[in-house]
């Protein structure tokens, strides 16, 4: 069963965005840094970016689970980019 998935801003600078996040409990926590703007520069020029293109995740490890949780911020934040046009402040309560 996946846990719901805590975020907040926390620097950015230019079009890079810092994020915390972790699960409700804050037992998996984890930072990672974005940048949709150079995401979209790269798409614009046909270029087709991975993740590990535009998302930063701090202690980055494949076989942890909150780099999983990193991926699932990542989708629930380009999803709010998308429709706002600006970088989400913050969502559910960090523990």
């Amino acid at each position: 069963m996946a846990s719901t998935i805590h975020y907040q801003l926390k620097k950015l600078e230019g079009s890079t965005a810092l994020y915390a996040y972790a699960t409700e409990t804050g037992e998996e926590k984890g930072l990672f840094e974005v940048d949709f703007v150079e995401y979209e520069r790269m798409c614009e020029e046909g270029q087709v970016p991975s993740i590990e293109d535009t998302v930063y995740l701090i202690r980055k490890s494949e076989h942890d689970s909150n780099f999983y949780g990193g991926i699932r911020v990542f989708f629930h934040l380009y999803k709010h980019y998308l429709q706002h046009g600006a970088y989400a402040q913050e969502y559910g309560q960090m523990a």
